[in-house]
């Protein structure tokens, strides 16, 4: 595979696609049915809601990817 045109993008470029790419992620994870979230848990505590957790993490992600 060529990848040359890679070289040609702007520096801020791939940290935007990567942030853009954890937004996305983050949106999957929250759309997921709570029953498969908590697939295999011994009870249903909210803390165990996956999906709660991906927030900020993705956060703190894109920040990363957008500071720096």
């Amino acid at each position: 595979m060529n990848f040359e045109w890679l070289d040609g993008l702007r520096a801020p470029v791939p940290g935007l696609l990567h942030a853009l790419a954890w937004i996305a992620l983050a949106i999957w994870a929250l759309t997921r049915p709570i029953d498969s979230v908590l697939e295999g848990a011994p009870d249903r505590r909210r803390w165990r809601d996956l999906r709660l957790w991906v927030l900020p993490l993705a956060a703190i992600q894109v920040a990363l990817y957008l500071l720096f």
